[in-house]
């Protein structure tokens, strides 16, 4: 640890770095993450300036003491991303944007030092954190995080979300983005032909992992009963009357997989298949089991993908305010999907990738230039 770290991290944030990051990693493994946190928070605070942080947060699967351990070749390292949270004195929207800036350069600096990706989330202005929505990351960076800088108890003042109760709006938003990742990984197969790089397979293999957990996490939301610890949700999934679900041998068993592989990655698939083939079964089982939960959430029982793009909206009715900032915000990314009809333009442009997803991923083979117009909304309202 620099020095300016042994100075401004607090005896309690050190304590912290001290706790596990794993279930089952080595003591070499949580010691070498440990002093990734200490490494990123020193470079974090030379970057942003002590003044503008009131705390660094470690979130995610480390953060919950749940993160993946790669083991090959006898060596341990990590292998999720260390997602990270910072609370700010500042409210003014300008000087977030300028620290968020600030801190997205150092993450990407941090790479080649840590050997994974260091991520910063917009930074909550202190003053705001018993103002934040229920948001499936906000609620589990509630539940589950490690101060790596600051007081232990910055997060007391968040709410006190219900885990158990998340918003179905956050599954429907949780599956737009897993099925983004799916699409990816089919668009990677088909430029490389099958035949991929070391760093494309464990793209592949991750979001195919990434989308089979999101299933079961979406059916737990269902049944009211979600958790943000993945060893406690995959309990709860095997204990769950999975008898009005698509599929369901297939999904448990897919389910406990994924958790595994969060838990402890490796990049393979099942011996009777090819990569592409696994890819393709987890769309098929992903389309009917996202189709089976926007009929749930949208009340809408008989519901199939071309009706549920025609609805007139897939979120909840706005103020007029809204709409209005809608309009402006499809204006500002050149939504194409917006210019269908007055009614249309007045949509969030996330109203728009729900809509146009199940197409991308289940319709005729989509022009490539459609499936970039996709992306680019997603990288901006995923």
């Amino acid at each position: 640890m620099g020095a300016l770290s042994r100075l401004l991290v607090s005896e309690e944030s050190e304590r912290a770095v001290k706790q596990r990051f794993t279930l089952d990693g080595s003591p070499a493994l949580e010691a070498r993450i440990g002093q990734d946190m200490a490494l990123i928070c020193e470079t974090a605070l030379s970057a942003a300036g002590s003044t503008n942080l009131d705390a660094i947060i470690l979130g995610g699967g480390y953060g919950r003491g749940e993160g993946g351990v790669l083991r090959e070749e006898n060596e341990e390292r990590p292998y999720n991303d260390y997602d990270f949270f910072v609370v700010t004195p500042h409210a003014a929207r300008r000087k977030r944007l300028a620290l968020q800036h600030a801190l997205a350069e150092a993450g990407e600096s941090l790479y080649p030092q840590v050997g994974v990706h260091v991520d910063f989330g917009p930074p909550l202005p202190r003053a705001r954190l018993p103002e934040l929505p229920y948001e499936l990351m906000l609620m589990e960076l509630k539940a589950g995080h490690r101060v790596i800088y600051g007081s232990p108890a910055i997060l007391d003042a968040m709410p006190a979300y219900d885990s158990s109760a998340v918003p179905l709006q956050e599954g429907a938003r949780l599956l737009m983005n897993r099925g983004v990742g799916l699409l990816l990984s089919r668009q990677k197969l088909r430029v490389e032909g099958g035949r991929l790089p070391d760093d494309d397979t464990a793209f592949v293999v991750r979001n195919i992992q990434k989308a089979a957990m999101a299933l079961g996490d979406v059916v737990l939301m269902c049944e009211k009963r979600y958790a943000p610890s993945y060893v406690e949700r995959l309990r709860r999934f095997a204990e769950a009357d999975l008898s009005g679900y698509p599929q369901a041998d297939v999904l448990r068993q897919r389910y406990a997989e994924s958790i595994e592989f969060k838990l402890r990655p490796r990049h393979v698939w099942p011996p009777e298949t090819t990569l592409s083939g696994w890819l393709e079964e987890t769309i098929r089982l992903y389309g009917a089991i996202h189709l089976e939960f926007e009929r749930h959430r949208l009340g809408i029982q008989d519901m199939t993908w071309e009706a549920y793009a025609a609805l007139p909206a897939r979120l909840g009715a706005h103020t007029l305010s809204e709409r209005i900032a809608n309009l402006a915000r499809n204006v500002r990314s050149k939504n194409a999907a917006a210019t269908h009809g007055l009614r249309d333009a007045f949509l969030h442009p996330r109203d728009h990738l729900f809509a146009r997803l199940p197409a991308l991923l289940h319709g005729e083979r989509p022009r490539r230039e459609d499936e970039d117009a996709y992306l680019r909304l997603w990288s901006v309202y995923n």
